[in-house]
């Protein structure tokens, strides 16, 4: 067999081999729905056409546009009947040059330059108006019309200045917008269009009698081929959060939703942005759906850190070759892959001081050192003297008083009463640690110490002594231990109550005080903690290890977020397996016992102090050693790690991987990856979190994401501005040969342009400050076999929406129901409703409703842009950005306004499920 031969015929094999594969790992599940299943919003409609596709263009291993590209760029182009089409990496992307293109020099006195004006919409998608803003142009925001939810054309007269240049819009979730209003003012006033098409393929519009797709009426059209779909983690998943009062908490995930799923706004959890800023963040909803028959992940990272996820959710990891943070599925993670987690989580309101007195209203409580004018609440002479005399007020007349002045003191009965106020300090903070040590309850605090730990036994005399006044009682406690006790209920209620700290060693958990402490108090709280219940062993190069025991993870895991509001990572490691347990002859039985242990710390007076300077065992201030990094830096091949400093100062000013050495982020190695299978009608969750789209969790903290997006095209009739498109896209160079080819032009060596020498390179000459937003082939070859199946999407997208409007047609006195454009014939990307204000009901109380049956909805994206924090400056300043009229329908759609899926995936049932639970909302509120 010839070697061409042979190379087909395995080329054959292996995309059989595929097909088999499809057939029994991905093929469809049963189209049978039932009440309870999940109902997706959008999701991937794929079979074994695309998978074939998506290997048959890695066997090229053509790893940028490539044979795939180049047909689907001329397939889509056949499609949409436009003459060029351009792939991209996005639908974000496509945005992005479309604009830019149009502020080419190649267009002379029509190009679009700083402060010129574009009129566009607030109540849509950001990156149909970033572009705008990032280049320096001025965004003129006209409202929004019902029930189309697009571009109000009545205001365009009201937006055209002398500087504008443009219209840039998007049809709304596949509803196309007026295109002849628009279109019409654009040609009157010499204007650029450019129509976002990212939620709209397919969708059609009638202009001058003949029907065209939306996207190539104006100027310039984009899409989008992002294909959203839900992944979730465990019901188990801790989530730090800060509640509606700003206090800490670690909760389930579970827990979270029940407590604020209908109102998530309440809560901020982390997130980092794109700048790799950590910071909190309220989600704009908490979802969960049934698990199904998906298998879920445990991946366990250096150092312990553990996320359940299922295979389908994303986690962040750090991309070896371009040093990047991307968002991998769990089902495609490695072991040795670099996961993302933090070392600064940011601190929220800071605690000086805690009053007691609220703690005690419901005990039979007084006060002493009171105002004395509290005593005319007291109706009888004689109590009211009494009450004088002994200088103790039942807590139910102290009716006026002021903490700051007061020197009140409270109590249950008649016991020793302690201070209602006290200022929050290392002290108090050391006696947290050495309870959650070593303490216990026993009509009152009980601190168990060896005797040799005589400097951690006299220290909580002189703290009990200090603060409330009380003289410890201090017993022997066997042959080498001592016990002191705080005797009193008053204490002890302080510690139950206010702090929160359960009793029994499994039980207790770090309070939320200590996370709203400053630096030092927190180091005065883990060397209590430590010292009470580790151990220290000094090592060479001053890196020593400190460590902490407990039995309880849940307590370890509180710590591990506690020592990263400090910078401090800890490792995670078992002590003791559970087991039976011989002791001087006897047989017990004996539970986990697991340590935390950090390096790089001492202790010195009373706390903790730094004594590695060469930051050698702490990894949040180290970084992976990428490959990326070595052409910067020569460095033995065996090393692993490298500390932030010393790599900041060979990486060149403004390399954008200096957003890794600045940014507040860290990376650990994954360790083990297990599949497990779980029951199917368990929940699992998620959050939904504007712009950022991540989360942080988790057993010891990891970063978790839920959105990811592949593709998009610019496409045009205009030769001259398919060519700036493609510059722009290429690097910004000159050359428009394809990949891989050279002298297309026939005169790569004989250009003379700018001010280089005649003869330069074509290939290497830039006439735009462009990018390289360039698809991969494997992109196009997935888009090659989808585009086949396109006209069927259109029409399950058209059958579902109408399904949904002719379902809840009864329900028009509650919703503003959508309608077409006229002249329109929309392939809907959702199905959007808006609560009339007389509804009865909220659009929390629909949408808590919907989700909490599976049913997934949607935000109409930002609602109102200019009431997002990107516009915080600009709104301040009041420049930037131009408003045409008060936007109130963009605001009624920012309060009221959401969406339900009618993506071509949708099972027999869903549909009929969807208009059935919106109804019962609307039946339990009757208009």
């Amino acid at each position: 067999m010839k070697m061409e031969e042979m190379k087909t015929d395995m080329r054959s094999q292996i995309l059989e081999a595929v097909r088999e594969y499809h057939r029994a790992r991905h093929k469809a599940k049963s189209t049978t729905f039932k009440v309870g299943d999940k109902i997706p919003y959008a999701g991937r409609v794929y079979d074994e056409k695309e998978m074939v596709s998506l290997v048959d263009s890695a066997l090229d291993f053509w790893l940028t546009t490539g044979r795939f590209a180049e047909k689907f760029e001329t397939e889509f182009a056949q499609f949409l009947g436009v003459r060029h089409c351009s792939l991209v990496n996005s639908g974000s992307s496509a945005n992005l040059l479309a604009f830019m293109a149009l502020t080419s020099s190649k267009l002379g006195e029509k190009r679009i330059r700083p402060g010129d004006e574009v009129i566009t919409v607030a109540a849509g998608f950001p990156t149909t108006v970033a572009p705008i803003i990032q280049y320096g142009a001025v965004p003129v925001f006209v409202d929004v019309s019902f029930p189309s939810y697009n571009i109000d054309v009545s205001q365009l007269d009201a937006a055209l200045s002398p500087k504008t240049k443009a219209v840039m819009a998007a049809h709304t979730l596949g509803n196309p917008f007026d295109l002849a209003a628009v279109k019409a003012f654009c040609d009157k006033h010499g204007l650029w269009l450019i129509e976002d098409n990212c939620d709209s393929l397919g969708s059609r519009y009638c202009l001058d009698g003949k029907w065209q797709y939306t996207g190539t009426i104006g100027d310039i059209g984009t899409s989008s081929f992002y294909p959203p779909h839900h992944m979730s983690c465990s019901k188990n998943t801790i989530i730090p959060y800060l509640d509606e009062n700003g206090i800490w908490h670690t909760d389930k995930i579970e827990d979270i939703y029940q407590k604020y799923g209908k109102v998530p706004e309440r809560i901020k959890i982390i997130s980092f942005d794109k700048n790799n800023t950590v910071h909190w963040t309220a989600p704009c909803s908490v979802l969960r759906h049934k698990l199904g028959k998906k298998r879920m992940v445990k991946i366990t990272s250096q150092h312990g850190r553990e996320v359940e996820v299922t295979e389908d959710h994303s986690v962040f990891k750090l991309d070896r070759e371009s040093a990047k943070i991307v968002a991998v599925s769990a089902r495609d993670l490695e072991e040795d892959d670099y996961l993302v987690a933090t070392n600064s989580i940011p601190y929220g309101k800071i605690v000086h001081d805690l009053d007691f007195l609220p703690y005690f209203l419901k005990e039979d409580s007084y006060v002493s050192n009171f105002n004395q004018e509290n005593l005319r609440y007291v109706k009888n002479p004689d109590y009211r003297w009494q009450f004088k005399k002994r200088n103790a007020l039942p807590m139910r007349y102290l009716k006026k008083y002021d903490l700051e002045k007061d020197p009140l003191e409270v109590g249950i009965s008649q016991s020793k009463k302690i201070p209602a106020r006290i200022q929050v300090d290392e002290r108090f903070c050391r006696l947290i640690g050495y309870f959650l040590a070593e303490g216990s309850y026993q009509n009152g605090l009980v601190f168990s110490f060896h005797r040799k730990e005589r400097d951690l036994s006299s220290d909580v005399v002189d703290i009990s002594k200090g603060l409330f006044g009380i003289a410890p009682r201090i017993r022997k406690a066997g042959a080498n231990g001592v016990s002191v006790e705080i005797e009193s209920k008053n204490v002890e209620l302080i510690f139950r109550n206010c702090l929160g700290i359960a009793s029994g060693a499994k039980a207790k958990r770090v309070p939320w005080l200590l996370y709203h402490c400053s630096e030092n108090l927190i180091l005065s709280f883990v060397y209590a903690f430590t010292r009470g219940d580790g151990s220290f062993q000094s090592r060479e190069w001053n890196t020593n290890l400190i460590d902490v025991t407990s039995v309880s993870k849940d307590l370890l895991n509180d710590f591990q977020y506690l020592l990263s509001m400090i910078g401090i990572s800890a490792s995670l490691y078992r002590r003791n397996a559970a087991g039976k347990k011989r002791f001087l002859s006897k047989e017990s039985f004996a539970g986990d016992n697991f340590s935390l242990a950090f390096g790089g710390y001492a202790y010195g007076n009373k706390t903790i102090i730094k004594t590695n300077s060469r930051n050698r065992n702490n990894f949040a201030c180290q970084i992976p050693l990428l490959p990326v990094f070595r052409k910067y830096i020569s460095i033995g091949k065996n090393q692993k790690t490298i500390s932030r400093t010393r790599l900041a100062k060979y990486l060149p000013e403004g390399h954008e991987t200096n957003l890794l050495v600045g940014g507040g982020l860290s990376y650990l190695k994954i360790r083990k990856i297990e599949f497990f299978k779980s029951d199917e009608n368990d929940w699992v969750y998620d959050f939904s979190v504007p712009e950022n789209e991540n989360f942080y969790g988790g057993f010891l903290g990891l970063f978790m994401h839920n959105t990811m997006g592949e593709g998009g095209a610019v496409y045009t009739n205009d030769t001259t501005l398919k060519r700036i498109v493609e510059s722009f896209r290429d690097w910004g160079r000159d050359c428009w040969c394809p990949s891989g080819k050279d002298d297309t032009c026939h005169r790569r060596f004989k250009w003379k342009l700018g001010d280089l020498p005649e003869g330069y390179d074509h290939k290497y000459i830039y006439s735009h400050f462009g990018y390289n937003l360039k698809a991969t082939d494997m992109q196009a070859a997935v888009g090659c076999a989808q585009l086949k199946k396109l006209p069927g999407f259109i029409k399950a997208r058209k059958k579902n929406w109408t399904v949904l409007r002719e379902g809840l047609e009864e329900l028009k006195d509650a919703f503003i129901l959508p309608e077409p454009t006229p002249h329109s014939d929309p392939s809907w990307f959702g199905f959007l409703l808006t609560v009339k204000e007389k509804a009865g009901f909220t659009r929390s109380d629909i949408v808590s409703q919907l989700e909490s049956k599976g049913i997934q909805t949607r935000m109409l994206f930002a609602g109102n842009l200019l009431r997002h924090p990107c516009f915080d400056e600009m709104r301040k300043e009041n420049k930037g950005f131009r408003v045409v009229g008060s936007l109130a329908n963009t605001d009624v759609v920012m309060n009221r306004t959401f969406w339900i899926g009618v993506y071509p995936g949708m099972k027999d049932g869903m549909l009929d499920t969807m208009i059935s639970e919106i109804k019962n909302v609307a039946k339990v509120c009757p208009i």
